[in-house]
């Protein structure tokens, strides 16, 4: 007689036991084509124009990698009776193939250009393709919360963080106005600087509140998922949590405003964390008030889901053909030479002669703390004198190699902070090029000013191509993205606006012009310019 059959109770224990293994195996493999981000803490924005040590906690998009992973680790040990149930379950290759070539695609193409952000994706697509082939629906249901968490470890792109930051600079500048007013002070407001007394505060970006705003999103989420709400109540979680962040914010631009020592940055740093702690309990307490009307209405809870396991359908060939195609992108991540940038080009717009119509330039600062977040690699600022009245002349360049910013934002066309724009219209130069033609009021300034971009797409095509790291490859294009802006002060007398204009005309005839006739300068040091070029 042959030996004892085996009993059901033992090949269920033997089908659990394999399952692990395949799990744990998955995950190895997954984290090898993903090591790179065991390091990953990006610079924030604001680095860019901003000094290093400038650069605060609560600066736009900055994001804590580490602190996403480790949560979205929890999430998935959370989650590991579900998946181990799930692995075996028929595959869903019309999900799982598209996200393992998006995920293989990214994580090589991370290596190849150097942008380590990139396999953020890429680890997001590989583990909701490797659920979908072993586990199915199922086990894309089981992992796609903890997957999808990661998604807070990407920085947002730069041409989304200048779409929405100086809108919310206005904004919060503007309720701080609004409240203070309501509440009997005497305060003004240009733009984004609100004045109080003899004091001008200015709502630099990291004041705008979108940090703020982002971090609550994910503690809003993260608290739905460890819960379990229902639907309904994690989607008016997550419509209250950009409320409560403004909320929030707004009460710490007050506190800045009232703080004598908030000039310093660990009492500006310390007043932000005790916010962000008081908007936490906002989203609980709002959290809360939901759940008391749910009982109120006899509404359940959502419930948790049955765990039964699934028929283990050749989960080990599905689990080999998955190691196979993991190692092989392993293997190409090491094989590959990575991509090298080139050295900056020189610039024609950066020629300009140091004298125009006998006038001698002077150099003038760039404002790095108002523009923040605005992608500069090089730029030049300098003063003439021009039909008897200053004429400033600004000129910025994005070499496109840093991604953590972007010249495509509305600051690159304002003078400087605490101005506000009254109008807008187009001009022509003499030699047929359209530009953007602005009038500024400050308290003590009315400026009109010429600006105009050189090398760049729309915002759309900008953004994608930033996000993807496309100007870091085969696919780079040539020469610089510029940003080129005439100032000059408007007289508060009859006719000054059109000499004003007359003024800028003849001005950016005159430079232009002496940009064609100029020979190649050495002498550009110390006059407000600077070749600083961004870290590559």
């Amino acid at each position: 007689m042959g030996g004892e059959a085996d009993q059901p109770g033992d090949r269920e224990q033997r089908g659990i036991g394999q399952r692990a293994i395949v799990l744990v195996a998955t995950a190895v493999l997954i984290l090898l084509v993903h090591v790179d981000l065991a390091g990953f803490e990006p610079e924030p924005y604001g680095t860019v124009a901003i000094d290093s040590d400038e650069v605060e906690l609560f600066a736009p998009a900055g994001g804590s990698p580490l602190l996403i992973f480790g949560v979205s680790a929890l999430l998935f040990a959370g989650q590991r009776r579900a998946i181990v149930a799930a692995l075996g379950a028929p595959p869903n290759p019309l999900v799982a193939i598209p996200l393992l070539a998006v995920g293989a695609c990214l994580a090589i193409w991370a290596g190849y250009v150097g942008a380590t952000e990139l396999l953020v994706l890429s680890l997001i697509a590989s583990l909701l393709g490797s659920a979908a082939w072993l586990g199915g629906s199922r086990g894309l249901r089981a992992a796609a919360i903890p997957a999808c968490f990661l998604i807070f470890a990407f920085p947002i792109p730069a041409g989304i963080v200048n779409l929405a930051v100086w809108p919310l600079q206005l904004s919060a500048a503007a309720s701080s106005d609004f409240l203070l007013r309501a509440t009997g002070f005497a305060s003004e407001r240009f733009g984004d600087v609100v004045i109080l007394g003899d004091h001008a505060f200015m709502v630099i970006e990291t004041c705008s509140g979108m940090r703020m705003i982002e971090t609550l999103v994910m503690a809003s989420a993260l608290y739905a998922t460890l819960f379990y709400r229902r639907p309904q109540q994690v989607a008016l979680l997550l419509l209250a949590a950009p409320i409560i962040g403004y909320i929030v914010n707004l009460a710490r631009v007050l506190s800045i405003i009232f703080n004598p020592y908030s000039e310093w940055s660990a009492v500006h740093e310390t007043q932000g964390v005790v916010m962000l702690v008081i908007g936490v309990l906002l989203i609980a307490g709002f959290d809360q008030l939901l759940a008391r009307r749910d009982r109120r209405l006899g509404i359940a809870p959502s419930p948790r889901s049955e765990i039964a396991p699934s028929a283990n359908e050749n989960v080990m060939g599905r689990a080999l053909s998955l190691a196979t195609v993991l190692l092989v992108i392993v293997g190409l991540q090491w094989s590959i030479e990575p991509w090298k940038a080139p050295r900056p080009e020189a610039l024609d717009a950066f020629d300009i002669p140091n004298e125009i119509a006998g006038s001698k330039a002077r150099g003038r600062k760039l404002d790095r703390q108002f523009y923040g977040s605005v992608g500069i690699s090089r730029w030049l600022h300098r003063e003439y004198e021009f039909g008897g009245e200053p004429v400033a002349v600004q000129i910025l360049a994005d070499d496109r190699l840093d991604r953590r910013g972007s010249l495509r934002s509305a600051k690159t066309a304002i003078p400087g902070g605490g101005l506000v724009e009254r109008s807008r219209d187009q001009a022509t130069l003499a030699d047929g090029k359209t530009v953007d033609r602005r009038f500024f009021t400050g308290r003590n300034q009315r400026l009109l000013v010429y600006h105009w971009h050189e090398g760049m797409d729309g915002a759309f095509e900008e953004t994608f191509r930033n996000a993807l790291a496309l100007d870091r490859g085969p696919a780079r294009r040539s020469g610089a993205a510029l940003s080129i802006r005439l100032s000059t002060p408007v007289r508060e007398s009859q006719g000054a606006l059109e000499r004003a204009n007359r003024r800028l005309a003849g001005f950016a005839e005159e430079m232009r012009g002496g940009i064609d006739r100029r020979k190649p300068a050495s002498d550009t040091a110390g006059d407000g310019t600077s070749e600083r070029n961004a870290a590559s």
